[in-house]
């Protein structure tokens, strides 16, 4: 396979940064698109282009040529252990051989921090410790990320324009300016690899701005003791792992979040104030919901479970849709204990420790991951009915 050197073009309202590829019986353009006030910031490198073809020339076992500078960096990690760790968490993939061109470092970092946001727990948690509450000036961020790059359905469509919207409102109570990528980076993946791909693909778009921003920080979604290489159907698990092998001399990408639990993050979202009216977790489709959050999903559940046991509660009523959790609240506890979903195990350990009063049948629910042979049966043939319903339950170490 082999990536010519970018281009920038400005065509209408939209800044476009491109780039030839040609495979074994095919070629084409891979291209990423912003509004175009953020053109002073696009950068004519070839790093992001050499990380967004890796795996795809992975999959089709080709060689990876890449015209253009490139970090020295960059092409000695991804030789090695960017190849080996995604090999190793995704088998069809194979090991092959990356060339540049032209290897240089460019002369130093931007000052420009950009962080994914979503209107979620993780990136809400993000913006607590990274601009709320920023560690020193240099990691305060400055840019919001919300891209389009087949997250939200093939395509984006009306569901990435509604998410849009909801962090528009987020980012202008904020301040901060939302840089929204688009791509065809999905063009050059096989079909349904989002999850095992998507902090490549959220990478790669952020280099391409790398004279304006030199920190692009990742929220994850899990707690270190998730952290781990091996078969998984999405990348999340070794993200972390991955985040120095991602970056170059002068661009950095570093995953955050993954020292907070669950529960520690929804706690600190419980007392950020401009999440309460805007905070969306919700996994049910946009034209079912009657509030932002359905109140009825797993993920609705367990967020206002979390935050009705550490009294946050009042603060988001508004944003969910509360009678649909009272209703959900013992359906999904039992769900939850039967998957040995290790979320319901932290929420469960707070009303311990808040001495909060669970229903006798939510009790019983809970009660169920401890018994010693019921338990285990049970857990069993729930994962088994699930399994033959297509689904997989991912479960902890």
């Amino acid at each position: 396979m082999k990536v010519g050197k970018p281009a920038i073009d400005i065509e209408n309202d939209e800044m476009v940064i491109s780039a030839p590829v040609e495979w074994n019986g095919g070629k084409d353009r891979i291209w990423f698109r912003c509004d175009k006030k953020f053109a002073p910031m696009a950068s004519p490198r070839s790093d992001a282009f050499l990380l967004a073809m890796l795996i795809p020339a992975m999959y089709r076992g080709e060689d990876l040529h890449v015209e253009g500078d490139v970090s020295p960096k960059l092409l000695v990690t991804t030789r090695g252990d960017f190849q080996e760790i995604c090999r190793l968490s995704m088998h069809e993939l194979k090991r092959i051989s990356v060339y540049a061109d032209s290897i240089s470092v460019k002369a130093s970092l931007a000052d420009g921090v950009m962080a994914s946001f979503s209107g979620g727990i993780d990136s809400y948690c993000t913006i607590i410790d990274y601009f709320a509450h920023p560690p020193c000036a240099e990691f305060k961020i400055t840019h919001l990320a919300f891209n389009n790059l087949n997250g939200h359905g093939k395509k984006g469509g009306p569901v990435f324009d509604q998410r849009r919207r909801d962090v528009m409102v987020c980012a202008e109570r904020l301040g901060l300016p939302v840089i929204s990528f688009a791509s065809n980076i999905e063009d050059f993946f096989p079909p349904g690899r989002y999850a095992h791909s998507h902090p490549v693909r959220h990478q790669a778009a952020a280099m391409t701005l790398q004279r304006g921003i030199g920190r692009f920080l990742f929220s994850s979604g899990l707690y270190f003791t998730d952290v781990r290489v091996r078969p998984n159907r999405s990348m999340n698990f070794a993200e972390c792992l991955l985040t120095s092998f991602m970056s170059t001399e002068s661009f950095e990408m570093m995953v955050v979040g993954n020292q907070y639990t669950r529960v520690q993050k929804t706690l600190k979202i419980g007392e950020y104030e401009p999440s309460h009216d805007t905070l969306d977790v919700c996994v049910t489709p946009f034209q079912r919901r009657a509030a932002r959050n359905c109140g009825k999903c797993a993920k609705c559940v367990r967020t206002l479970l979390t935050l009705d046991i550490a009294g946050y509660l009042p603060a988001f009523e508004r944003n969910f849709d509360m009678p649909q959790y009272r209703s959900a609240r013992l359906r999904e506890i039992a769900k939850a204990a039967l998957a040995n979903d290790p979320f319901i195990r932290e929420i469960a350990q707070l009303a311990e420790e808040k001495n909060y009063a669970f229903s006798t049948q939510e009790k019983a629910a809970l009660k169920l991951t401890q018994a010693p042979l019921i338990g285990p049966l049970a857990q069993y043939a729930y994962r088994q009915s699930q399994n033959l319903r297509g689904l997989e339950i991912e479960r902890r170490p």
